[in-house]
């Protein structure tokens, strides 16, 4: 039997001696931020339950809305997974309170607000604008960007951030802030820590944030000035809808573990050394019946959707899908003009840059004080930061560079060489989706291993389990109160 227990207290279900703990898996859970959770469930105004929700009960006791910590603890005494509880209503006997453990918990407040809003701190304005700043520790850089609407008719060089003869030579100078450093901004308003491999690649470090945004007549550089209209939430799912990210939520520790997921889809993908390709430590061969009833995946075509920038007026003819083609033999029929079953669908808020003689290109109007365009918008778009380099292969002079590549990996939703997205973050998860099935298992676990199931709280340390001769990924779990665990098997 499973307890919810608060501050030592095990909430007293009385008759009502169920309830499903639902777990899912961010591997499989794209376009949104699932934690865990107990939807709405009711327990009794007994004297203990009283006293756990301040004696509520009483109306001349004032209601407060909040979140109180709380462990789910198996009788022997093992926790399965910690988490928070929340009162939703007080009825005549009854109390309807809800279990989580999702996004909302780690961000609270600032969640559902825009990082342009957010008090992100700022700093003067450099007396001179380093060309080339440390990758890791900068939290901005200026690259050179051609955009001759800038100043909408009037006339200056056509570029941001020009680079002439080694230094920038004047307005309009618009900063572009590190993707990873804007979000140790974010975690430093929120008290949150960001982790995972999405952190500490070399690669990713260097992701930017275009922007139009220009300091013209400023003496402080404001972060969330330079950031897109996306919220917290909007900000941190899109990132690992774009680059294929699984997110594991702690709330309690107020951690988030964003980590490249595309190599966790290949079979025997094992907690022994985070991706080894060692046998998972679980062998679950003879916890279940033979798993003989297979359901295969509808969705098995992946579809990656990006979002325009609206403003910019050399998109307006740019394609913004990648759909991956039918499987050999005609396993998946084409698309039909209002979509179809076949589609994984992964939407981006993002878009990349395009390019134009090694520099990126656009044509928008800038955010300036100048000419009365401070009312003016821009996307959300992401570049890699090249550093000084040449312009073109083979050397030369060098510029502050920005580009859809680097070290092998492409800001590009298609290319006829398969330069792109997908074949940096994506192969082995199309893969996946093209050969995998699901079965149903059932089965009653002990509270270490439900425990290696929470994979938030576990940072996935299990994904798969081996069963009768087949790897699976462990999908949406439901476990009842008296231990009862069912789940989705994904063959891998």
């Amino acid at each position: 039997m499973i307890d919810i227990v608060v501050n030592g207290q095990a909430l007293d279900f009385g008759r009502s001696d169920n309830f499903t703990l639902e777990r899912w898996n961010p591997l499989l859970d794209t376009n949104t931020i699932r934690g865990n959770r107990i939807l709405d469930f009711e327990i009794p105004q007994t004297p203990g339950n009283n006293r756990v929700f301040g004696n509520v009960n009483n109306p001349q006791v004032g209601l407060r809305r909040e979140l109180l910590p709380c462990a789910l603890r198996q009788a022997q005494g093992g926790v399965v997974e910690r988490g928070f509880l929340q009162l939703k209503q007080i009825l005549k006997y009854n109390y309807v309170v809800t279990y989580t453990a999702g996004f909302g918990e780690m961000f609270g407040e600032w969640t559902d607000k825009k990082l342009n809003e957010l008090d992100l701190g700022s700093e003067a304005v450099p007396g001179v604008f380093v060309a080339d700043p440390v990758v890791g520790t900068a939290k901005y850089c200026w690259p050179k960007m051609k955009n001759e609407a800038f100043y909408g008719q009037n006339g200056f060089s056509g570029y941001m951030n020009n680079y002439v003869s080694g230094s920038y030579t004047g307005t309009p100078m618009v900063p572009m802030l590190f993707v990873t450093k804007v979000l140790e901004l974010i975690g430093t308003l929120t008290g949150v820590t960001f982790g995972g491999t999405f952190m500490s690649d070399a690669t990713i470090k260097r992701l930017i944030l275009p922007n139009t945004a220009s300091l013209d007549g400023l003496t402080t550089i404001s972060y969330a000035r330079h950031l897109p209209e996306l919220t917290v939430r909007e900000f941190v799912l899109g990132l690992a809808n774009t680059f294929n990210v699984a997110l594991w939520l702690n709330a309690e520790r107020k951690t988030v573990t964003m980590d490249l997921a595309d190599g966790w889809y290949v079979p025997g993908f094992g907690s022994a050394g985070f991706g080894s390709a060692q046998p998972p430590v679980m062998d679950w061969s003879r916890k279940f019946g033979r798993l003989v009833e297979r359901v295969p995946l509808a969705k098995n075509r992946l579809q990656l959707e990006w979002t325009k920038d609206g403003n910019d007026g050399l998109l307006k003819e740019v394609e913004v899908t990648y759909l991956a083609p039918p499987a050999p033999g005609g396993g998946a029929g084409p698309l039909t003009s209002g979509g179809g079953t076949d589609v994984w669908n992964v939407k981006s808020p993002f878009f990349g840059v395009l390019m134009e003689g090694g520099l990126p290109v656009m044509s928008m109007e800038g955010v300036s004080e100048n000419y009365n365009q401070l009312s003016k918008k821009f996307g959300a778009r992401l570049a890699f930061w090249n550093g000084l380099s040449p312009l073109a292969p083979g050397g030369g002079t060098t510029y502050p560079v920005a580009s859809d590549s680097y070290g092998g990996k492409y800001l590009r939703l298609r290319s006829d060489t398969g330069q792109d997205i997908r074949s940096g973050y994506w192969v082995n998860f199309e893969r996946f989706l093209s050969k995998t099935y699901s079965v149903v298992g059932r089965t009653v676990l002990n509270s270490y291993e439900l425990s290696l199931l929470d994979m938030h709280k576990r940072k996935g340390e299990v994904t798969q389990v081996y069963a009768q001769g087949a790897y699976y990924m462990i999908g949406h779990q439901r476990i009842q109160k008296n231990g009862e665990w069912s789940g989705e098997l994904w063959r891998v």
